[in-house]
């Protein structure tokens, strides 16, 4: 009994290290597995970060030697031996570059242009389509790099009296700020002794005794 029950200790011991040895194994299989996955994870992410890079920097606009690039206009822009930046010929804006805004009668053909002045602090530098680009809601854009001038066309001359002839009768109207003309209900319309061309389109004025002035002309 006494040789029996070492043998059996002994034996004991030797499954219990097998199965610790057994469960190490597969323990270090699945780390093993776990780990290859990230690392494969981690390789693909670098490499479609690679290849999406690769692609942005191959479609940017690549500067010359000596050039910069200005990425909000995407402008090559040259840097000079004092630093500073000059910009590729052709005409641009300038901080003496002047706006001049017209609004035209199409009924009439008549235009009021008004004074010069300095064009916007953040078009300086504009290339012409930059300018139209800026100035799109205009009917029309004139550009050069002294003066730009855009216009506004209305049917008549905004806010203002429209003396016209209809029927040989000389009415008068009175226009919006969008140049919508209506009737002008304190004038009574007289008839016209001596039409021409110029009150059939119609004559626009801004005062009403500029009115009586033009209607003079014609009774």
């Amino acid at each position: 009994m006494d040789i029996i029950l070492p043998c059996i200790m002994r034996r004991d011991k030797a499954n219990i290290q097998e199965s610790v040895k057994n469960m190490l194994g597969r323990y270090k299989k699945r780390l093993l597995i776990i780990l290859s996955s990230i690392i494969l994870i981690a390789a693909a992410f670098g490499y479609g970060y690679y290849v999406t890079m690769k692609k942005i920097l191959k479609e940017a606009p690549q500067p010359k030697p000596g050039e910069r690039i200005d990425v909000k206009e995407k402008t090559p822009v040259n840097i000079d031996e004092k630093g500073t930046a000059q910009f590729p010929s052709g005409d641009r804006v300038t901080p003496s570059t002047v706006l001049v805004e017209k609004i035209v009668s199409i009924n009439t053909g008549n235009i009021i242009e008004n004074d010069p002045k300095s064009v916007p602090d953040e078009i300086v530098n504009f290339d012409e389509e930059q300018v139209k680009d800026y100035f799109s809601d205009y009917d029309a854009v004139m550009f050069s790099k002294d003066k730009i001038t855009v216009e506004r066309k209305f049917p008549n001359l905004p806010d203002c009296f429209l003396v016209k002839l209809e029927d040989d009768i000389i009415k008068v109207f009175v226009t919006d700020d969008e140049g919508q003309a209506v009737i002008f209900n304190d004038f009574t319309p007289v008839r016209c002794k001596n039409k021409d061309e110029t009150i059939e389109k119609g004559i626009e004025v801004k005062t009403l005794d500029e009115v009586y002035s033009a209607i003079s002309d014609y009774e």
